[in-house]
């Protein structure tokens, strides 16, 4: 089985420390190394090319959220979960826009956080339900820009993307709209196209700018 090399970057020790014992006993994951700020943080993915890290986001000399862009923009492979103590709109709408591929909160469990490194070397996201609530909530009170991007959606490209939008595996949505797996990766496939994204945190922030109405 794959090892996924993991990157940990968090600014209090104390957290560093557990978090690092999690990942280090985990037989299926390689700590390869761990950082106190988004400078560390860039360093560490210039010289050592972690496949995924976990990113506190409010650090000093560099946060997350600038880390996040500058790796992504020079190695835009690398897979970027924030782990951190926030879950209001602001804070997860800015760390999704700006590419992370999952948002977890510090009291997560061990489980949950290698669940989240699995998804995202898979190419799935898996954000808090918290923090989605917060994100899901927003969508409900702001108002949308010009332009009605939903309405481009088909029924069922809608019902998925609802689905989605309210944290529901691929797996979990076939089995609530009694859909095949590959059919709803497909239609998914063709909302990201119709959206113009390639992830799922990307698909709920466009559905945030513009207010999708997912809870109808």
């Amino acid at each position: 089985m794959h090892q996924p090399t993991v990157a940990l970057i968090e600014d209090d020790p104390d957290l560093n420390e557990l978090l690092g014992l999690y990942i280090k006993n985990d037989p299926d994951l390689n700590l390869i190394a761990t950082g106190r700020n988004g400078q560390e943080a860039i360093t560490i993915a210039n010289t050592l090319r972690p496949e995924v890290f976990l990113m506190d986001l409010n650090m000093p000399i560099i946060d997350g959220i600038e880390a996040t862009q500058h790796i992504l923009a020079t190695h835009p492979d690398t897979k970027i979960i924030a782990v951190t103590a926030f879950d209001s709109c602001s804070y997860v709408s800015q760390a999704l826009t700006a590419g992370v591929h999952g948002y977890l909160l510090k009291n997560s469990r061990a489980k949950e956080i290698k669940q989240a490194v699995t998804a995202a070397v898979e190419g799935r996201a898996i954000i808090d339900r918290r923090a989605l609530a917060s994100l899901v909530i927003s969508m409900n009170l702001t108002q949308p820009p010009p332009g009605d991007p939903w309405s481009e959606l088909n029924a069922t490209e809608q019902a998925i993307t609802k689905l989605v939008c309210l944290g529901h595996t691929n797996q979990e949505i076939a089995q609530e709209l009694n859909y095949s797996l590959s059919s709803v990766k497909n239609t998914l496939s063709q909302v990201y196209k119709k959206m113009g994204v390639t992830t799922r945190a990307q698909l709920l922030v466009h559905a945030g700018h513009h207010n999708f109405p997912v809870l109808d």
